[in-house]
């Protein structure tokens, strides 16, 4: 925002402060595509959670990182060693 819009606009008023940052968050929200959601807007995005547009949402490698454990890998198959003093 700082790079895009607030270093290169010379404001004159509050007021039109506030309807161009109004406009900026619209256009950055609604129309411009992001990659972490598949080059996709974030409307088309949201459209297809919820079933208008289909499957597109799904992202290539999830949104989510995976996990470090799964349910498989409860515990240590390593012999555990005691470690004495003195």
């Amino acid at each position: 925002m700082r790079d895009e819009l607030l270093n290169e606009t010379l404001f004159r008023l509050l007021q039109h402060a506030r309807d161009v940052l109004k406009d900026w968050r619209r256009d950055y929200n609604e129309e411009r595509p992001h990659s972490k959601l598949g080059w996709l807007t974030p409307r088309a995005y949201a459209d297809a959670l919820c079933g208008k547009a289909g499957g597109v949402a799904a992202l290539r490698h999830g949104s989510a990182p995976p996990p470090i454990a799964t349910h498989h890998q409860q515990g240590s198959d390593q012999r555990r060693t005691l470690v004495t003093t003195g």
